[in-house]
């Protein structure tokens, strides 16, 4: 008996301290890059340097106010239930590689004893001695970035992890006929003199290549194999994110303010330190993280009101919305992503290069882009489920929703003409103007319009009668189906239940 109860004793103390090590902890991370002596105020071309003495300040001040500064290490220890973080756990980072790092930063590491990682770019380490990097607007000479010497010294001492900032991906190039320079990893190039795109599969190597030549230099230069991929720019997306899962990457970090967690270390949010912070105003951005949530000022944006044929007119639009929206302190924009010329709901083209669509004009990425960085908004793509003109009108007249009312299937005149979420062709079609959305545009999320609605007497078509019959074990006409109040409860929410699941796909 005393056994019995001693087996069940140990047993419960298993499963209490795999529930502890599933726990998730929190973090906070914070992003610097160059540090000098010289940087005055918050005047300093370089936005994001930060003046030697206030990040002696700052190191101070979270010393002496219980922050405790942890390693990749910690937090991957945390994640697997060995040990918990320490109370306001925060990582501190350094991007570029830049001479300061080994300089100004190491020396305040070793005093402090302090971890850190530093993110570095292996075009510019690899540069020749005469040669000339282009960093950002401006040109620097080789001697103004870390030696591979420094690096080992630094990654020697225990405090240091070296992360890859890519080989040769912290740079921009044309992301849409107007010219905007856009972060490389985020956008397909526009190739100015045949007006091209890269291809999805040209884009995917370039990532993978870069990302394995990377890996391979920090094995050879350091003798390290890196575990986490810091995004230049701070900007990631799906297909970068699983070209660094290929490559080994078990943490990337990006920009952005938010509260880390132990869970998922996938993806890590910084947030960026920029304009030298007083120490008054670097306390106020610690303290005031966690509660700190600005309200959705929100704003819809109709492209069709943008577009115009007379492109100087169309940039007088975009100038004066973007001033409209800085005026409101809009934070929020949904921008719409396609064209409704008459009014009547469904998209008749597309603002960006699709495979099923016309294109109006490629203005999406362009005024997307231009909303981010000039008035610093989120802006979600505000597009259609079902509701689809395509080019192909055959094609639409065969995939539409039919509706059945007094023992006629007819297609629905006096609602939006719809694609059938029963069809497979139309599921695959609407996937991929999702996916040539996502492809040509970098934006926070979707908002999506309200067409994704079937009334009682839809979908009356044949791909949607045989899901009907066949997966859910509902057989007869729609007319049967809604006489029967058991039956057409269930019918109501299974469709409820598939338009759902077609948006969460």
């Amino acid at each position: 008996m005393v056994c019995r109860l001693l087996s069940v004793f140990i047993m419960l103390c298993l499963v209490s301290a795999g529930a502890a090590a599933a726990e998730s902890q929190t973090f906070i991370a914070i992003s610097y890059h160059d540090v000098r002596d010289d940087v005055v105020d918050d005047l300093d071309p370089d936005r994001v340097a930060v003046g030697t003495l206030n990040l002696i300040s700052q190191f101070s001040w979270l010393r002496e106010h219980g922050y405790h500064p942890v390693s990749l290490n910690d937090i991957l220890a945390a994640q697997q239930g060995k040990h918990e973080l320490p109370d306001k756990a925060v990582l501190l980072t350094f991007d570029d590689g830049l001479e300061s790092v080994y300089t100004r930063v190491f020396p305040l590491l070793k005093m402090f004893k302090y971890p850190a990682v530093i993110a570095i770019m292996g075009r510019w380490l690899e540069a020749g001695p005469a040669e000339k990097i282009e960093y950002g607007n401006k040109v620097m000479e080789r001697n103004q970035f870390l030696t591979w010497e420094q690096v080992r010294e630094m990654v020697g001492s225990g405090l240091v992890e070296v992360a890859s900032h890519s080989y040769d991906l912290h740079r921009a190039v044309q992301g849409n006929p107007q010219g905007n320079a856009q972060p490389i990893i985020v956008t397909r190039e526009l190739d100015i003199k045949s007006q091209a795109y890269e291809s999805l599969a040209q884009h995917r190597k370039l990532l993978r290549d870069d990302m394995q030549a990377m890996v391979s230099l920090l094995e050879k230069r350091v003798g390290v194999k890196p575990r986490c991929m810091v995004w230049p720019y701070g900007l990631d997306n799906s297909m970068a994110m699983e070209e660094a899962k290929t490559a080994g990457f078990q943490i990337t970090m990006v920009l952005g303010g938010r509260v880390n967690h132990t869970d998922d270390v996938s993806r890590i949010y910084r947030i960026l330190i920029e304009t030298n912070p007083e120490l008054e105003d670097f306390m106020w951005i610690l303290r005031n993280f966690y509660k700190t949530q600005d309200p959705i000022r929100v704003t819809h944006v109709d492209l069709d009101y943008i577009y115009d044929p007379d492109k100087d007119q169309e940039k007088r639009n975009l100038d004066l919305l973007l001033e409209r929206i800085k005026t409101m302190k809009i934070n929020t924009v949904y921008l719409q992503a396609f064209a409704d010329a008459d009014g009547n709901g469904v998209a008749e083209a597309m603002y960006f290069p699709n495979r099923h669509m016309p294109v109006r004009e490629d203005l999406f990425n362009r005024v997307a882009w231009q909303l981010r960085t000039r008035a610093g908004v989120n802006v979600y793509a505000w597009m259609p489920v079902l509701a689809f003109e395509l080019e192909d009108k055959e094609l639409t007249q065969r995939l539409l929703v039919r509706k059945s009312e007094n023992g006629a299937v007819s297609v629905c005149d006096d609602c939006y003409r719809r694609l059938s979420p029963f069809s497979p062709d139309a599921r695959r079609i609407i996937g991929e103007i999702y996916e040539d959305l996502a492809s040509h545009a970098f934006f926070t999320g979707l908002l999506f319009h309200d067409d994704a609605y079937l009334s009682d007497f839809e979908d009356a078509g044949p791909d949607a009668m045989r899901t009907y019959a066949q997966e859910w074990g509902i057989s007869g006409d729609l007319e049967s189906i809604r006489r029967a109040k058991a039956l057409f409860q269930r019918w109501s929410r299974l469709k409820t239940e598939t338009l759902a699941g077609f948006t969460d796909e």
